[in-house]
C-alpha cells in the first residue's frame, strides 16, 4: 500500500493518489471540506452543529442580510420561532408538565419566589415518587408557602381552595407517547382553567425534544421553559422545541430556585448558542 500526494493545479490544495496493489486511485476530483466563509456559510454551520432542524435552518437563512453573524443570527430566529415571556400576574394559572427529572418542581419554585406578587397556591400530583413532595415542600417552606396535595388527577379541587395570588401546579413525569397520561393533564388544565406549560431539558435529545412538543402542543401547550441551559453544550433540543411551535418563555440556568428563572429573546439566545460554539 502507497500513498503520495501530487501536485494539483487547482486552489483546493494537492491531490491524493493512493495505490493499492498495482492499482491506482486519483482522488483529486473530490471536494474537500472548507471552512465557512460568508456569515451565511457560518451560521448554517454553527445551527447544524447544535443539531438545529433542517427547516429551522432554512427558515433563519431565508433573509439576506449584510449583518455580523450575532445579529444575522438573531434575526434569523427572531423571524422563525416564538418568545413569549411569563409575565409577573397575580392572576397566572400555570401547570408545569414534561418528562421526569426535566425540573418541574423547581421551576415552580423559582416562580413561587418571585417577588412583588401575592402568595401564590401550589399543588403537586408528584406524590407517588419518592421524595417529589418532600423536595419541592422543603423549597416551599423557605418562602413560606404551603404545599398542597392532589392523590389523583381525578379528585375534585374547589376554587376556594385558591388564593388570591398565582396559582402553580406542579405534576408528575410523564411521556410524550402516553397519551393517556397527557389526555388527563389536559383535562385537569381546563377544568382548572390552568394554562399547561412543558418544561424540557436543554440537553435533552433534539427528536425527542420535538415528539414531546408536538405531543404537549395537542393537550393545549403553547410555551415551554427550558432548564439545565448552563451545562447544555448543544441547543437542538431548545431549538427543536421552539421550531415545533411553542414559543420560549424562558430559562433556568441554576437548580436554585432562589435565583429565578431568565427571559429569553432571539439575541439572548443567539449569543449563547455562538459562545458554545469553538
Amino acid at each position: 500500500m502507497r500513498l503520495r500526494f501530487l501536485n494539483h493545479s487547482e486552489d483546493d490544495g494537492a491531490a491524493l493518489d493512493l495505490d493499492l496493489s498495482g492499482h491506482s486511485i486519483d482522488l483529486s476530483d473530490i471536494d474537500l471540506p472548507r471552512e465557512p466563509q460568508s456569515t451565511a456559510e457560518r451560521v448554517e454551520a454553527t445551527l447544524f452543529r447544535h443539531d438545529a432542524p433542517l427547516e429551522l435552518v432554512e427558515k433563519v437563512l431565508a433573509g439576506r442580510s449584510n449583518a455580523d453573524i450575532a445579529k444575522y443570527l438573531a434575526n434569523g430566529l427572531k423571524r422563525s420561532i416564538q418568545f413569549q415571556p411569563l409575565r409577573r400576574d397575580n392572576a397566572a394559572r400555570l401547570m408545569m408538565i414534561g418528562p421526569p427529572g426535566a425540573g418541574k418542581s423547581t421551576v415552580v419554585a423559582k416562580l413561587a419566589s418571585r417577588e412583588g406578587l401575592r402568595p401564590p397556591t401550589v399543588i403537586t400530583t408528584d406524590v407517588d415518587r419518592p421524595g417529589g413532595v418532600e423536595q419541592l415542600a422543603e423549597f416551599l417552606a423557605v418562602l413560606g408557602v404551603e404545599l398542597s396535595k392532589l392523590r389523583r388527577l381525578q379528585d375534585p379541587i374547589t376554587e376556594p381552595m385558591f388564593h388570591d395570588g398565582p396559582v402553580l401546579v406542579d405534576t408528575a413525569g410523564t411521556d410524550a407517547g402516553d397519551s393517556s397520561g397527557l389526555t388527563a393533564l389536559g383535562k385537569l388544565a381546563s377544568e382548572l382553567n390552568l394554562e399547561p406549560i412543558l418544561v424540557l431539558p436543554a440537553v435533552f435529545d433534539a427528536i425527542e425534544a420535538r415528539d414531546f412538543a408536538e405531543a404537549a402542543k395537542s393537550i393545549g401547550v403553547r410555551r415551554a421553559i427550558v432548564t439545565r441551559m448552563d451545562i447544555a453544550r448543544r441547543l437542538g433540543a431548545v431549538l427543536a422545541t421552539a421550531d415545533a411551535g411553542l414559543a420560549l418563555a424562558g430559562c433556568s440556568v441554576t437548580p436554585h430556585f432562589a435565583f429565578g428563572l431568565r427571559p429569553l429573546s432571539a439575541s439572548v439566545l443567539s449569543r449563547h448558542i455562538l459562545s458554545l460554539t469553538p
